[in-house]
């Protein structure tokens, strides 16, 4: 998160748009807990926060290895969701499967800003499909 702030405070403007995918949508989330932004974009979010980790697959956590894992033990979105104070965009796949599914709806009922969730049919995990990509750009339109 440090280089995305970093590359914030040197190209930040008036308006501030965070988006992020997956683990972008992450720090795209937490950054914005740090410093200023206008909107909120997360696409597929990561269900790695502490409260994720205990129904996670055991794969899914060895794929992403211990020091990351000890570091998403420190992230509590019970805690974190009461600091946002930005307009929110919570997007996710059809199919992407019940962990970023229940992220995502979990993420949505705990935010106290405007916000909307987005539920795109038919879409995996992948920003590149065609169903996911006309979704974002309704996002954009709307703002």
């Amino acid at each position: 998160m440090e280089e995305f702030l970093n590359i914030y405070e040197k190209n930040k403007a008036d308006n501030n748009i965070f988006f992020g995918f997956s683990y972008g949508a992450m720090t795209a989330f937490l950054a914005s807990l740090k410093v200023k932004a206008d909107i909120l974009i997360l696409c597929s979010l990561s269900p790695y926060f502490q409260e994720d980790l205990p129904s996670l697959f055991k794969y899914w956590k060895k794929s992403v290895g211990k020091k990351r894992i000890k570091d998403f033990k420190t992230y509590k979105m019970s805690e974190l969701v009461s600091k946002v104070r930005t307009q929110t965009f919570i997007l996710y796949g059809e199919r992407e499967g019940k962990f970023i599914e229940k992220r995502a709806n979990d993420t949505f009922n705990k935010i106290k800003t405007d916000k909307q969730l987005i539920k795109v049919k038919g879409a995996k995990h992948d920003m590149g499909n065609k169903q996911y990509l006309e979704e974002i750009k309704k996002v954009i339109e709307k703002l």
